[in-house]
């Protein structure tokens, strides 16, 4: 068998911090600082209801492509920035533009932010639309007591918007979670390789204590933001436009091309942690559901979804925890599957909590109630990210279903 185990700087995941960029900037130099002022208090402008106003007013840097720094590695973690910017101001812009009431009509964003946003998404693999690499992966700072490990006590974000910071640091300090899990990963490729099967266990019970951490973490959601808060205030800011949205014939960048562009928002499934524990211990999902997921590896950066790719490849570990007889070793897997699975359902609560019980409309037993007003986004029975949330069989319900048959299949 071929050593096919990943090298994690081949693929710009950090030792240190994961999926995250490592050490990002929080400031962009002076020809930029047009972008920075409006995105660093995007917050207020939004409660202000004066977005549209600032972006009507922001100069067209026309050299934008041509003063960054010289530095390769300085020059990305701007570009980095410089997405996370132009990300919240677009999408606030195209919020406060109407897109939080469902349109006929095809919105057209002005060509000063709509260059700039979409050049450098697409130089640097991104899609123009909040994702996982707009909210968290480019967008915190550790700001205090630095060489402490990285947690919510001294992280701070970039960019937010009204009552999400608190969303975005969970949501950051679980890809740092991730971090010894995904190193937990590759001993174990590299265990199956050695037919070693004590450090194979030691690596599973590794990546079973990365994602009971993930899980810890995304309970102390319901510290810092309630359901309305979300479902009222965040929500409507990771909306995507296009078929299903609230802007159904898409968004026009001018100064880019006259075709209407579609996205789908942001979701936990772009994040990719959960699909790394996926692809390590050999979950596979039903059609429609894998479809889905394969669809938001999209809207993750380049380098990260060619490194889930890459884990899927062999060795195996669950091939080979299916051909030992070490009882050990498979209650260990069945032990990791578990785990997932329990964050799985941990995650279903998350969105009845945030999305289903704040839209009014259904109950995690299926049962149909009154439905609210559409609120930041056209299908109430849909997540940001567009997968179906509601009724026998939906999205989560079916993940869920595909992970524990294979927590039984061993």
């Amino acid at each position: 068998m071929s050593d096919n185990i990943p090298k994690l700087k081949d693929y710009m995941v950090s030792e240190k911090v994961g999926f995250l960029l490592e050490d990002p900037l929080d400031t962009l130099p002076g020809y930029y600082r047009p972008w920075q002022d409006i995105a660093k208090n995007i917050g207020s402008f939004i409660e202000a209801r004066t977005v549209v106003e600032k972006v009507d007013g922001m100069p067209y840097l026309r050299e934008f492509d041509s003063n960054w720094s010289e530095d390769e590695v300085t020059k990305r973690k701007e570009r980095c920035l410089a997405y996370v910017f132009l990300t919240f101001i677009g999408s606030a812009y195209i919020w406060q533009q109407g897109g939080s009431d469902k349109t006929s009509e095809v919105m057209p964003i002005p060509e000063q932010l709509a260059v700039p946003w979409h050049t450098i998404s697409k130089d640097l693999g991104f899609k123009p639309v909040p994702c996982m690499a707009s909210v968290a992966l480019n967008n915190y700072q550790v700001v205090k007591e630095k060489d402490k490990p990285i947690s919510i006590e001294n992280l701070e974000v970039i960019c937010t918007v009204p009552c999400a910071r608190w969303f975005f640091l969970v949501t950051i300090q679980v890809e740092v979670d991730a971090v010894s899990g995904i190193q937990a990963i590759l001993r174990g490729k590299r265990a199956v390789l050695d037919g070693d099967d004590d450090k194979l266990k030691e690596a599973i019970h590794g990546i079973t204590d990365s994602i009971v951490k993930i899980k810890k973490t995304s309970q102390k959601m319901s510290k810092g933001l309630t359901g309305d808060e979300f479902y009222n205030k965040v929500r409507p800011f990771l909306a995507g436009y296009g078929p299903g949205t609230n802007i159904p014939k898409g968004i026009v960048f001018k100064g880019v091309s006259e075709t209407p562009l579609e996205a789908i928002g942001g979701s936990a499934a772009q994040s990719s942690t959960i699909q790394c524990f996926d692809a390590a211990l050999g979950i596979t999902h039903n059609e429609k559901p894998q479809a889905y997921l394969d669809k938001v590896r999209e809207y993750m950066p380049p380098e990260h979804r060619n490194f889930i790719k890459a884990l899927w490849k062999e060795p195996s570990i669950r091939d080979y925890v299916k051909r030992s007889e070490n009882e050990e070793l498979k209650q260990r897997y069945k032990n990791a599957v578990e785990t997932l699975l329990d964050f799985r359902k941990l995650h279903y609560g998350l969105v009845r909590s945030y999305i289903l019980k704040p839209a009014g409309i259904i109950s995690r037993s299926g049962a149909e109630v009154t439905a609210s007003p559409s609120v930041g986004e056209a299908k109430e029975e849909e997540g940001t990210g567009g997968q179906r949330i509601v009724g026998k069989g939906n999205f989560l319900e079916d993940i869920e279903g595909t992970t524990e048959a294979a927590m039984n299949d061993v």
